[in-house]
């Protein structure tokens, strides 16, 4: 009787070995904590069933290979996915502060796709970019330039590169506190919500990271704005003593 395992120089003892690594594997990737890896181990384990079950009997056994054929397909496409991730993208010199500032734990990739979801322009000198007691539909990020930040007209205090504008009002969703008036020729990045929800349902992970980058300069702010107190609480007027 044929037997394709001897033909092929295979016996049953060492088909049974694939066997047992393909189960070895998917243990293994049950344990490691990197998806990467996990990924990479099921894509081997997958291979060495399909090894198995192809020679393990006189004929295939077709059901196992074609649903680990799946697996590895979708195994492989989420690797690559990860892997593009990771690939360096070239930056313009404002860009790669503004990454390195405010979003460190993007990679590139997420950082441009970022970028394309919003818009920029050019404002000019003297322009009201938001309106004290307005509802915004947008959150902007200063790339150069800088801003006032005033109340009551009053200047509070001043933004550069790097900076969101309207941050609060994004979070909580209530009106402007502030009006914010370019003191120079600027060019802004601008996200419209509708555009940016969109596009978060679409990339939930760079949510979080947004939202980090947003509440790491708000808790920036308020440090620095605890030292100017201090600061100034500890310039008293010198008293002579009597």
């Amino acid at each position: 009787m044929y037997d394709k395992t001897t033909m092929m120089g295979f016996n049953q003892e060492s088909i049974h070995v694939f066997g047992h690594l393909a189960y070895g594997l998917i243990l293994t990737s049950f344990i490691v904590k990197q998806m990467l890896l996990l990924r990479i181990f099921s894509v081997v384990a997958s291979l060495s069933s399909i090894f198995y079950n192809y020679h393990l009997t006189s004929s295939p056994i077709w059901i196992p290979i074609q649903w680990n054929i799946l697996f590895i397909l979708v195994n492989a496409y989420h690797i690559f996915m990860h892997l593009s991730a990771k690939r360096k993208i070239p930056l313009t010199d404002i860009e790669h502060f503004v990454h390195s500032k405010n979003f460190p734990t993007m990679t590139t990739v997420e950082f441009k796709r970022l970028l394309s979801s919003g818009h920029t322009r050019t404002y000019h000198k003297g322009q009201k970019l938001i309106e004290e007691n307005s509802q915004l539909g947008a959150i902007f990020l200063i790339m150069e330039g800088e801003v006032q930040v005033c109340s009551k007209g009053k200047v509070i205090s001043s933004l550069s590169h790097g900076e969101f504008i309207g941050e609060m009002s994004f979070l909580t969703g209530q009106m402007t506190k502030t009006d914010i008036i370019l003191t120079t020729t600027s060019k802004i990045h601008y996200w419209d919500l509708d555009d940016l929800d969109n596009f978060f349902r679409k990339y939930p992970l760079i949510l979080s990271k947004f939202h980090s980058a947003i509440g790491t300069q708000l808790i920036s702010r308020m440090l620095q704005k605890e030292d100017v107190m201090a600061c100034t609480n500890n310039e008293l007027p010198f008293k002579k003593a009597a």
